[in-house]
């Protein structure tokens, strides 16, 4: 018999793994509820996170709540005790990972790639109104999938840097914007514009495959701390001096209004 709950457990991709335990619609707060629960298969699979090991279930986490897509006009919610395990060689307890799960504690990766479309297309603000949510929660979903795609970022063929100091806001808080010319994408930005944000910029190149040595050619204005700044880290690098670049400036102004979710994939 098909029932309600199977048709969910299909609509998730809960597998062998999982099962819906149950089902509900409050009528008075028009908010349908899911309650999960592993099955003993998923136990069995479960390894050590740190060396690969089998564990042992030890036991359940408190209880969680994720948001998920909505059920016609209805919000859904998702209720799960995900199983911890013990590692039996060395002891390490972890708790599992659930399918649903997003990057964010509150909802499931299916919510978040839904709100990151509608940020994509709308300001944050009314993204928050149209799906009924904070506009803080959607900033936190933006900055974890920004944080995550950022990591993977290769910057192995970057030769040509523009920099740029920009005000962020009243009094004399700046923030140093590094980026690709060529590709048309930033780099990386610090807070400050002195000497130091190029030795930040040195440090996080080698985090993506990339090294001081291979910039060719930094486009700055003529201060005196980035001109000390690339003396000290990049000092092979041919300067070009008040060389106004728009993509640059487009491309700072992208990063202090939430332009950074549209970095590109590695």
């Amino acid at each position: 018999m098909n029932t309600p709950e199977k048709l969910f457990h299909t609509l998730l991709g809960l597998g062998d793994d999982w099962e819906i335990t149950e089902l509900e619609f409050d009528k008075d707060s028009g908010e349908v509820r899911l309650r999960i629960h592993e099955l003993s298969g998923l136990l069995s699979q479960q390894r050590c996170p740190d060396d690969g090991d089998k564990t042992d279930f030890y036991d359940h986490g408190r209880e969680r709540e994720w948001r998920h897509l909505n059920v016609f006009e209805h919000k859904c919610y998702i209720q799960s005790r995900l199983p911890r395990m013990r590692c039996k060689t060395c002891g390490k307890i972890f708790q599992t990972k659930a399918p649903w799960e997003g990057l964010s504690l509150q909802f499931t990766a299916a919510f978040e790639s839904m709100s990151l479309l509608l940020m994509r297309e709308m300001p944050v603000k009314k993204a928050a109104e149209f799906i009924h949510e904070t506009d803080t929660r959607l900033w936190r979903i933006l900055a974890r999938h920004v944080a995550m795609a950022y990591k993977q970022l290769d910057f192995s063929e970057t030769t040509c840097v523009g920099v740029d100091e920009l005000a962020c806001r009243k009094g004399h808080n700046y923030v140093t914007i590094f980026a690709d010319l060529v590709a048309k994408r930033v780099l990386y930005s610090v807070p400050g514009k002195d000497s130091s944000t190029w030795k930040a910029f040195v440090q996080e190149l080698e985090k993506h495959s990339a090294k001081a040595a291979q910039i060719e050619c930094v486009s700055m204005d003529m201060s005196g701390s980035f001109k000390k700044g690339v003396a000290e880290t990049c000092p092979q690098a041919e300067v070009v001096f008040d060389k106004y670049d728009a993509r640059l400036q487009l491309l700072a102004y992208q990063v202090l209004l939430g332009g950074l979710h549209k970095l590109p994939a590695a």
